[in-house]
């Protein structure tokens, strides 16, 4: 079941992310997707909330070492939090806490092949936000992840990266309930118990197909 959210204890707008981080010193034009500095401040700037979780595959005695620029801004500001990430099961029940979620930075420099990347990856968080029943925020430039966002209306694509400046006016004009109703609608479709047969047929055919190359030797 989800959990209470934090925007009901305090009335504030709670953005999440989790998957894999670059430390703010990693070149901007490669990582940009990933680095969460300039972002962040343009939210608490905002008086949002932004909620930063690595993946579990960190040590916990070496993560928040490992992204000194990230740990000293949790503790200049209390909207900015900056913690290890959790095995899927716990980071659903844990992301369910928030009102938004995005897939990348919404925020920095953009080149060939950053744009190629986001262009033609499909993060499988995508997934993990809808099990924790959030609409999603996505840049433009995350083509795979827009398309669905604009075609079962399940969160907020931002066009330009100045739009960030307006995130928070951006969500409180927004119709949320509705955005989470078309999440809890996305996730039934989206469920495993829907595609199945799909997959099935699937790792049949795989297997049909290396049959009949290895019975041809």
């Amino acid at each position: 079941c989800q959990e209470e959210k934090h925007s009901n204890m305090d009335g504030k707008i709670h953005i999440v992310y989790g998957g894999v981080i670059a430390a703010a010193d990693k070149p901007e034009e490669f990582n940009s997707g990933i680095q969460f500095i300039g972002l962040a401040k343009k939210l608490v700037k905002q008086d949002l909330y932004f909620h930063l979780y690595g993946t579990p595959h960190t040590s916990p005695l070496k993560f928040k070492s490992a992204f000194p620029e990230y740990t000293q801004l949790a503790t200049e500001t209390s909207n900015f939090t900056f913690e290890c990430g959790f095995p899927p099961d716990e980071a659903i029940k844990e992301f369910s806490k928030h009102d938004f979620a995005t897939i990348t930075s919404l925020y920095g420099k953009q080149n060939d092949f950053n744009k190629l990347h986001r262009n033609t990856v499909m993060a499988s968080k995508f997934f993990t936000y809808l099990s924790a029943g959030i609409p999603i925020i996505v840049g433009e430039e995350d083509a795979n992840s827009r398309v669905l966002i604009e075609k079962y209306d399940i969160g907020i694509v931002i066009n330009k990266q100045n739009k960030v400046e307006c995130l928070s006016e951006i969500i409180r004009e927004c119709d949320y309930e509705k955005l989470l109703s078309n999440v809890r609608r996305a996730r039934e479709e989206f469920s495993m118990k829907n595609h199945i047969g799909r997959l099935i047929e699937f790792y049949d055919q795989v297997y049909a197909t290396k049959t009949l190359k290895h019975e041809a030797r």
